[in-house]
C-alpha cells in the first residue's frame, strides 16, 4: 500500500518517515492504522519514485544556496 506522510513518525515496519515522503508499507492493516490516526494519506498514483530510501529528489536543485557563509581559512 503506497502512502503519503502527513507529519514525522516511526513505526517497526517503517522506520522513520517525515512529512511530505512517499512509502509504502506491505501490510494494508498498517496503512489503514496510519491513515486512522491521521499520520499518513493513500498517495496518488504519480510515476516519481519512493522518497523512502532518504535519497533527494531529481527535481530538487542541487546548487549550494546563494547565502551560505565561506569557509573560514585554514589555519598556517
Amino acid at each position: 500500500m503506497k502512502l503519503e506522510a502527513l507529519d514525522n513518525f516511526y513505526t517497526d515496519e517503517t522506520k522513520q518517515v517525515l512529512a511530505g515522503q512517499t512509502f509504502t508499507v506491505e501490510s494494508p492493516e498498517t496503512g489503514k492504522d496510519l491513515i486512522k490516526a491521521g499520520l499518513a494519506q493513500e498517495a496518488e498514483e504519480t510515476e516519481e519514485e519512493d522518497t523512502n530510501t532518504g535519497e533527494p529528489s531529481a527535481t530538487k536543485a542541487t546548487a549550494a544556496p546563494q547565502n551560505k557563509a565561506k569557509a573560514a581559512p585554514a589555519n598556517k
